[in-house]
């Protein structure tokens, strides 16, 4: 819709439906705010004048937006003592290192882990034709559409490669522009073609797509079984905290989101001071510590509260990264 109304369209208040759809996709993740800046920014830099042109509809967008989140900002403030500091939180979750860490990881996995090597091909060429077209000052409407889509991706990897861990599934709808724009670029390529090589090429290409198919579906297996093998470690130890007598559990660990989901507890950082008073309050607190360097530098936020709470409980680990676990009984 809004690209359409970009080309030419005529002013649409269905528009305005951004604004709430766009705070309904905040509320469900915040990390969907880089895809929202993307694609923002992507319109402006590709259509400039007709974001101008229609800037009040533009700016009843923001204002719905931004009423939207009213009510985050005020939890925000209320909780955290700064407009951002939910968010930060949750960034702070993942384990990020440094600034920038996950956009060093998405160089490094490109392209196969992210997309795989058909989609890399298609990719590549429509970022090569159609910046090539733009260079050339050929600029279309295909041509600014593909833009938008590159852009808007672009961005979008860009400002969660800053502020966040590296996942796959966080640059999907990234990917999947990336591919719309590379299947433009084949459909421009073959309609150039005598008839006889168009068939080849499009012959070629489906007998690619199903070779891609049988190779990612292999890779994505063997890939599921390590995930799964290192990970039974987790459903352990939230088998353990779970099983306590107490409904109010709070834990301490380095792996937040996956304890949360399976031990149904309260789950913080190990160097997260909140987490730290309600651990010592709660009627079942644990601290729990797994063998690997990302533990080893955390542990030390918390050993006076190891030290005052006896022997662990060991649990063994059957494989894979995250190590074997200790568990400590706060309170």
């Amino acid at each position: 819709m809004l690209w359409r109304h970009l080309e030419g369209g005529e002013p649409d208040r269905l528009l305005l439906w951004i604004g709430p759809l766009g705070v309904l996709t905040f509320y469900l993740r915040y990390g969907a705010l880089a895809g929202l800046a993307g694609v923002a920014i992507a319109a402006v830099i590709i259509w400039p004048a007709r974001v101008w042109a229609s800037r009040r509809l533009f700016l009843a967008v923001a204002a719905l937006f931004g009423a939207g989140l009213a009510p985050h900002v005020v939890y925000s403030l209320a909780e955290t003592g700064s407009v951002t500091g939910v968010v930060d939180a949750a960034a702070d979750v993942a384990g990020r290192n440094y600034i920038g860490e996950g956009l060093v990881d998405y160089i490094a996995w490109a392209p196969s882990r992210l997309a795989g090597p058909l989609a890399a091909v298609l990719g590549g060429l429509g970022l090569a034709w159609y910046l090539t077209a733009a260079l050339r000052r050929r600029r279309g409407r295909e041509v600014r559409g593909a833009l938008f889509l590159l852009a808007a991706a672009s961005i979008q990897v860009l400002a969660l490669g800053l502020i966040s861990h590296a996942e796959e599934r966080f640059v999907f709808s990234a990917i999947a522009m990336v591919l719309i724009a590379g299947s433009g670029a084949v459909v421009a390529v073959v309609q150039r073609l005598k008839p006889a090589t168009a068939g080849a090429v499009l012959a070629a290409t489906a007998l690619a797509v199903a070779a891609s198919f049988v190779v990612s579906i292999d890779r994505v297996d063997r890939q599921l079984s390590g995930v799964a093998t290192s990970r039974a470690i987790l459903l352990d130890v939230s088998d353990f905290v779970a099983a306590g007598p107490a409904s109010d559990c709070v834990v301490l660990t380095s792996s937040v989101p996956e304890i949360t989901w399976y031990s149904r507890c309260a789950t913080y950082r190990l160097d997260n001071g909140w987490g730290r008073e309600l651990v010592q309050r709660a009627e079942d607190g644990y601290i729990v510590i797994f063998d690997n360097a990302k533990d080893d530098e955390l542990r030390v936020s918390v050993d006076d509260l190891i030290d005052q709470s006896g022997e662990p409980t060991f649990l063994p680990s059957i494989g894979g990264s995250v190590g074997d676990a200790r568990i400590w009984k706060v309170s």
